[in-house]
């Protein structure tokens, strides 16, 4: 149930409303974490946001031990983000053309960025976790430094013809001011996918859903008053993990956009928050399905990981002084039997 109102909390990002409702009290850890939504527009939020000082110094070295268990990316992480890169890769080819520029806003370990370059564009990114974008250099060879989005804030370049903002969104202190900021670096014409957990599906129980890293948590209808408000038109786009709760979105700019009257999608996050009890989320024949496609994933990069990785290693293109920049040339493909293993 909704437990009301906490002091102190913070007014909602997207619809400037003081009507906030506490709903959480405790993170997926059971530590002291204070959650509301909105009442105007069904945003979910922190009721405190943290500072853009705290979320650096949590970005830079803290947050892929916390919430991945690990500093610097193993084989089967490697392997299982290359395989999503190729779904998103073969979502996304409508919207791109070899040579386009292609950017991604928090590039994790790179291989999303890998298989667009394959394809041969011209990618580069930015990573604030220190030992990620290390091995996206080093292991990978991808054009990627060490950075956040507000260093980024100079940046009037307006070339990207697609830009990747992949599970970061709901990290961000002001997800309108940073769609904002990223319709900046992207030509009139470009487009930006945004994919985000699933407030609106079950992605975890109800004591494991909230912790410090996700500000936010989005349904598809508080999504889509963010972009909106941003100054994006909507599209949603469908990956083939479909066992994987995510929303998918692809964004075109489009001033006449922040026209567009908010929804109140109060109800349609109550209401996923509450749908089950932590027993009755176990016990869905969907957590069954969900249970097994994830065996047979690990299995499968129990089998397969560390061999498809190190071809992957052994094709990487240098990174080099001339790449580190932001205008990295067209590589070529790598050979055809690793982009098969995607």
């Amino acid at each position: 149930m909704v437990l009301g109102k906490t002091a102190g909390q913070a007014a909602c990002r997207v619809c400037s409303s003081a009507g906030l409702e506490l709903i959480s009290t405790r993170d997926r850890r059971r530590q002291a974490l204070e959650t509301v939504v909105c009442t105007s527009c069904g945003l979910v939020q922190h009721a405190q946001i943290p500072t853009s000082e705290e979320l650096a110094e949590f970005y830079s070295s803290q947050y892929r031990i916390d919430y991945n268990g690990e500093a610097t990316p193993s084989n089967r992480r490697v392997y299982r983000e290359w395989r999503r890169g190729r779904e998103r890769f073969d979502a996304l080819r409508p919207f791109i053309e070899p040579g386009d520029q292609v950017f991604e806003v928090g590039s994790g370990i790179g291989c999303n960025l890998r298989q667009f370059e394959n394809f041969g564009c011209s990618v580069s990114g930015i990573e604030p976790g220190e030992g990620f974008c290390q091995y996206s250099r080093q292991q990978l060879g991808v054009n990627v430094r060490c950075a956040f989005l507000e260093d980024l804030a100079d940046d009037a370049r307006q070339d990207q013809s697609l830009v990747l903002l992949v599970h970061v969104l709901e990290h961000l202190p002001d997800p309108v001011d940073a769609l904002r900021q990223i319709r900046r670096l992207m030509r009139p014409d470009g487009h930006l996918f945004v994919e985000v957990p699933d407030f609106g599906r079950p992605h975890a129980a109800p004591n494991r859903v909230f912790h410090y890293g996700h500000i936010y948590n989005f349904t598809e209808i508080s999504l889509r008053n963010v972009a909106h408000k941003a100054g994006f038109r909507t599209q949603p786009v469908s990956l083939k993990s479909s066992h994987l709760p995510n929303l998918a979105m692809v964004l075109t700019p489009a001033p006449d956009a922040e026209k567009v009257p908010m929804v109140n999608g109060y109800r349609m996050a109550v209401d996923a928050y509450h749908r089950y009890t932590p027993l009755e989320y176990h016990l869905r024949p969907a957590k069954l399905r969900t249970a097994i496609g994830k065996a047979i994933d690990h299995v499968d990069e129990f089998l397969f990981a560390s061999s498809q990785v190190a071809r992957l290693r052994a094709n990487r293109p240098a990174v080099s002084t001339a790449r580190s920049g932001n205008n990295s040339s067209p590589q070529t493909a790598m050979a055809s039997a690793v982009c098969a293993s995607g």
